[in-house]
């Protein structure tokens, strides 16, 4: 798949959640604001300077920070940019942890949801930097993996390793939190929303990205026919081989449901069908003797 070159100042590829960061810090000592944009928080958990202060502090920032998104009381729109961007550059296991807590608890306003979400997204790669006004929109673009739904920036990204180590299963920890609000929340935004970025991570990284058991089958058809079908509500790209043949393409079949599966027909050598998905075998078809119908030429 094709993907637009980008230069970076202070990151690069290895910096996504399953990589090493570039800290602008170290958790040996913080800068004297530290303490005061603590105490300023405990009495003002929407100052945004604050927030944006407590960013640069890898020791106290991280608890500091929980604390704010651990409120339930209303938050501006201000404030929340804010936040998102402060958490997102503080990579801190403490903080990871409280916007998965955030994301999956529907306890939480839906604004601050769909902003964890967010923040999930920029821990697995710094360079997406989602709006929330497009990932919450219905949009029929989340059906197709031709491309990403949210787009990278071009321009540095500038990190801060926390105290607290990010934890190593955080890439497939994002993907598997993607994958439960997509299929089972019940506010309908932070759905869509995370819906629109599990369908960017299958893009990226299928391997971090779960597929229910059985949501792809393949169906024997008349002669060398095969249909591809799909319950899962995302775009897939499989790739589908026959056995003791050449045979080996790459096909990327639409997001379907339980009551509406997506369907692709397909003309394929014979023998055995194994359709795979992130270089692993999810199904196989070994019996092609289905019948014609009248009239059909086998």
């Amino acid at each position: 798949m094709n993907r637009t070159r980008m230069s970076f100042i202070a990151v690069v590829a290895a910096a996504a959640v399953g990589g090493a960061a570039a800290p602008i810090a170290s958790a040996q000592g913080e800068p004297e604001i530290c303490q005061h944009a603590v105490a300023e928080l405990h009495s003002d958990y929407q100052s945004v300077s604050a927030i944006q202060n407590i960013g640069r502090c890898p020791v106290t920032g991280p608890l500091a920070l929980s604390e704010v998104w651990a409120r339930h009381g209303t938050r501006g729109a201000a404030v929340r940019r804010q936040l998102v961007d402060v958490t997102a550059s503080l990579r801190d296991g403490r903080l990871f942890e409280r916007m998965v807590d955030v994301a999956t608890n529907s306890a939480n306003a839906d604004n601050d949801r769909v902003a964890a979400l967010i923040v999930l997204m920029r821990y697995y790669d710094p360079r997406y930097v989602p709006r929330a006004q497009d990932i919450t929109a219905r949009r029929t673009s989340t059906r197709f993996a031709s491309q990403p739904i949210v787009p990278m920036v071009v321009d540095g990204v500038m990190l801060i390793n926390g105290a607290t180590p990010m934890p190593g299963s955080a890439p497939q920890e994002v993907g598997r939190v993607f994958a439960q609000v997509a299929a089972n929340d019940r506010d309908t935004p932070v759905r869509r929303a995370a819906l629109a970025l599990r369908q960017t991570l299958a893009y990226r990284d299928p391997q971090v990205t779960p597929l229910e058991a059985g949501a792809v089958v393949l169906v024997a058809g008349c002669s060398q026919r095969v249909t591809l079908q799909s319950t899962a509500d995302i775009a897939v790209a499989l790739e589908i081989r026959v056995l003791d043949t050449t045979f080996q393409k790459i096909y990327t079949i639409r997001a379907g449901s339980k009551s509406n599966p997506a369907k692709l027909s397909l003309w394929l050598p014979n023998g055995t069908v194994i359709a795979s998905y992130a270089n692993r075998e999810i199904v196989r078809l070994s019996e092609r003797n289905a019948p014609c119908p009248s009239g059909m030429v086998k």
